[in-house]
């Protein structure tokens, strides 16, 4: 991430200007809020997200606990969402064995 930083962003063009917006959102906000918000939108991809946040300034520490934060409610509905489905399923095969 960081030897190849400032090669990516040469290489980005006209778009290295929205990871400099990024890198001053984070400055001003601060980075665990920033990681937060990222992940907790929907209409950002992981793996996007992920990726703006490699060519930021953003330590290991605040995208490490922003990401456990950021991710603690979809993985709480997924989970919620597969045990509804399994008590689904088990009571559908009860049914049709009874």
């Amino acid at each position: 991430r960081l030897l190849l930083r400032d090669c990516t962003l040469r290489r980005l063009g006209r778009h290295a200007s929205k990871v400099a917006a990024l890198d001053r959102a984070i400055a001003k906000e601060g980075a665990l809020s920033i990681v937060v918000l990222l992940r907790l939108s929907p209409a950002m991809p992981l793996v996007l997200a992920s990726a703006l946040l490699a060519f930021t300034q953003v330590s290991l520490g605040p995208y490490t606990a922003g990401t456990v934060v950021g991710l603690l409610p979809f993985s709480a509905v997924y989970c919620y969402a597969g045990a509804a489905g399994a008590e689904v399923a088990a009571d559908a095969a009860s049914g049709a064995a009874g």
